[in-house]
C-alpha cells in the first residue's frame, strides 16, 4: 500500500470511530389527541446537540421551543391553554436542514366550554382584503357576564389577536385584513380563558365563518392636471394607488401604455411617476391606459383619455385676450385724438370765418356810407347776408 492509500484509510477508520452514527431525524406523539388542560408528549430521534420544535394550528405558529439532547432522543410535553384553537395540529422538529413532522388534534375539555362566547359583530360575511373587520364579543357563564378575561381572535394571515374589555362582559377589537390573504372561505377562531380560583381554570371558544374577497387598487391621477396636452411637449403622469377600503397600496408596480407604447413608473417620495411626449398620430385624442398590481396579485387599472393640440403656443397666442384689450384701449385713444383735433380745428375755421364776415362788414359799410359805391338795396341785402352767416357760426361754438 502506497503511503497516501494509508494515511486515507487511516482518516476513514478515525472517522467511523469517534464521529458516531448519523440518525434520523423523527418526531412522534404519546396519543393522536389531547384535551386542552391536558398534557402531550412529543419526542423524537436526533443527532445529539439541539433540535427545535415548532407547533402548529392550522397555518398559525401558536408555540416555538428548543430541546438539547445527548442521547440521540428528545422530549418534551405540550399542554394546550384554554385559548389556543381546537382542531388538527402539526408537530415539527427541525435539526441541521432537516425537518420531521407528526399530525395530532386538541380538542376542547368540558371546562374549555364553559364560558359562551356570543359573537356581537361583525353582522357581514364577506370582507376584501385590507378591509375593517371590528369584531365584538359578549362572554358569559351559566347566563352571568365573564369580566376580566383573556379573549383571543385567531385571525388568518394575522396570527393571534387580543380582544379588550370594553364594559363588564364585552370584548371588542378592530382588526384590518392583511392584503396577503388569498381570497376564499376563513374560519376567524375566537378563544376565551379564566381563572376563577387558583386552582380553577375554564375556557369558551367560537368560530366567525368569513369570506375574503380581492380588492380592487384604485388609481388617483394627480398628474396631469388637465385633459388637453400637446403634441412634441413632455408631460409628467403622477399616480397615487389605494385600495379600495382607502387603504395605501404599498407593495406595488405601475405601469402604462398607449397603443403600442410602453411606460414605465417609478416610485418617488409623492407617488408614482412617468413621463412620456406625445406624438402626432393624426388624432384629436389619446387613451392612456394605466395597470397596477401587487405582490399578493390584487389589480387596478383606469383609462385617461387626453385630447392633443397642434402644437405649443406662442407668446402671442398665450396672451391673445390681454393683446385683444391692449388694441381696444388703443383705437378709443387714437379715436378720442382724431375727434379732439377735428374739434380744434372745426373751432379754429369757424373762428377765422367770422372775423373775415366782420371785416367785409366794416368794408360793406365804409363803400355805403362813406364812398357811396353801391345802393342801399345792395348794401341792406349783402349786409343781412353777412349777418345771418355770422350769427349761424355764434350759434355753432
Amino acid at each position: 500500500m502506497r503511503g497516501n492509500d494509508y494515511a486515507l484509510a487511516c482518516a476513514l477508520i478515525f472517522v467511523f470511530l469517534f464521529s458516531g452514527p448519523a440518525f434520523a431525524l423523527t418526531i412522534n406523539t404519546d396519543a393522536n389527541s389531547v384535551e386542552k388542560g391536558s398534557s402531550l408528549l412529543i419526542s423524537g430521534n436526533s443527532d445529539m446537540g439541539t433540535v427545535k420544535l415548532k407547533l402548529f394550528s392550522g397555518d398559525w405558529l401558536v408555540q416555538e421551543t428548543s430541546a438539547i439532547t445527548d442521547t440521540n432522543y428528545f422530549e418534551f410535553e405540550f399542554v394546550p391553554e384554554y385559548t389556543v384553537p381546537s382542531g388538527y395540529w402539526k408537530a415539527v422538529s427541525e435539526q441541521n436542514g432537516r425537518k420531521a413532522e407528526a399530525l395530532f388534534k386538541v380538542e376542547n375539555s368540558p371546562e374549555a366550554a364553559f364560558i359562551l362566547i356570543k359573537i356581537l359583530s361583525p353582522s357581514k360575511k364577506i370582507f376584501s382584503a385590507t378591509e375593517k373587520i371590528s369584531i365584538g364579543t359578549k362572554l358569559t357563564d351559566a347566563g352571568k357576564d365573564v369580566e376580566r378575561a383573556a379573549v383571543f381572535a385567531w385571525v388568518p394571515k394575522m396570527g393571534k389577536i387580543h380582544l379588550s374589555e370594553t364594559k363588564p362582559g364585552f370584548y371588542s377589537k378592530d382588526i384590518v385584513l392583511p392584503p396577503t390573504i388569498p381570497p376564499g372561505n376563513y374560519n376567524i377562531v375566537l378563544t376565551a380563558e379564566k381563572a376563577f380560583s387558583h386552582d380553577k381554570e375554564y375556557g369558551g371558544e367560537n368560530i366567525l365563518e368569513i369570506q375574503v374577497v380581492r380588492p380592487e387598487i384604485i388609481l388617483n391621477i394627480v398628474r396631469p392636471a388637465v385633459s388637453e396636452v400637446i403634441v412634441g411637449k413632455r408631460v409628467e403622469i403622477l399616480v397615487l394607488p389605494e385600495y379600495s377600503t382607502g387603504i395605501t397600496a404599498e407593495e406595488i408596480e405601475i405601469s402604462a401604455s398607449i397603443g403600442e407604447e410602453e411606460i414605465s413608473f417609478i416610485k418617488t417620495g409623492e407617488g408614482f411617476s412617468a413621463e412620456f411626449v406625445p406624438e402626432d398620430s393624426g388624432k384629436e385624442k389619446i387613451t392612456l391606459l394605466i395597470f397596477a398590481v401587487d405582490s399578493f396579485g390584487n389589480t387596478g387599472q383606469k383609462e385617461l383619455e387626453l385630447r392633443l393640440t397642434g402644437f405649443e403656443q406662442s407668446f402671442l397666442e398665450k396672451n391673445l385676450w390681454w393683446i385683444g384689450i391692449l388694441c381696444v384701449l388703443l383705437a378709443i385713444v387714437l379715436g378720442s385724438a382724431v375727434y379732439y383735433c377735428k374739434k380744434v380745428r372745426c373751432r379754429k375755421g369757424k373762428s377765422d370765418r367770422a372775423k373775415e364776415i366782420k371785416l367785409k362788414i366794416k368794408n360793406l359799410e365804409d363803400s355805403f356810407y362813406k364812398n357811396a359805391g353801391i345802393d342801399r338795396k345792395t348794401f341792406e341785402n349783402t349786409m343781412a347776408d353777412y349777418r345771418e352767416e355770422l350769427e349761424e357760426l355764434n350759434s355753432k361754438n
